[in-house]
């Protein structure tokens, strides 16, 4: 089976989160391409608490402790 997909370089704005339900918690995280186009990354409490551990190991590796 072939992987189709197209690798898309993007970055974070740092503009805030939307909330789309609080209960259950549902939001949108918004990245910016390089070539203009918003991309919208669906989360939910469960892809929000991977998304900050996958950030805090990577901090983790700049700390100069």
């Amino acid at each position: 089976m072939e992987d189709d997909r197209t690798t898309i370089t993007a970055e974070f704005q740092g503009f805030e989160i939307s909330i789309v339900s609080r209960e259950p918690l549902l939001g949108t995280l918004e990245l910016t391409s390089f070539t203009g186009t918003n991309i919208e990354v669906p989360l939910d409490y469960y892809s929000a608490e991977a998304l900050v551990a996958a950030l805090v190991q990577f901090l983790a590796q700049g700390s100069n402790d």
